[in-house]
């Protein structure tokens, strides 16, 4: 995956969840960006944006709570689930938005 693939990739996946989740803030950990958002108890990781050689991954928290009727994720769900974005194309392709919706809440 050429850098400019994976930055543009990276860069439609924020809007997304930004969009979604405003209050959310940023953070580097586990070598890409996780998104947390304060639960009024504590912060809670809810999505985090992983550049790979080949792929970017979107991951998800409460892997065993979402509901993936399409096959979209990946992973076995036992905290994250995962969604694999090879080429830009793939953003409209995966319907996942509803994916981040659900881990705000």
């Amino acid at each position: 995956m050429e850098a400019k693939d994976a930055d543009a990739i990276v860069s439609e996946l924020w809007v997304i969840i930004m969009g979604i989740a405003p209050e959310a803030v940023s953070k580097p950990m586990y070598g890409g960006t996780v998104s947390v958002v304060d639960s009024g108890k504590k912060e809670r990781l809810f999505a985090g944006i992983f550049v790979r050689k080949d792929f970017v991954t979107l991951e998800l928290d409460g892997g065993p709570r979402l509901i993936d009727e399409s096959g979209i994720l990946g992973g076995e769900g036992k905290t994250r689930r995962y969604i694999r974005f090879s080429v830009l194309a793939d953003m409209k392709r995966k319907k996942f938005s509803s994916f981040v919706c659900s881990r705000t809440d």
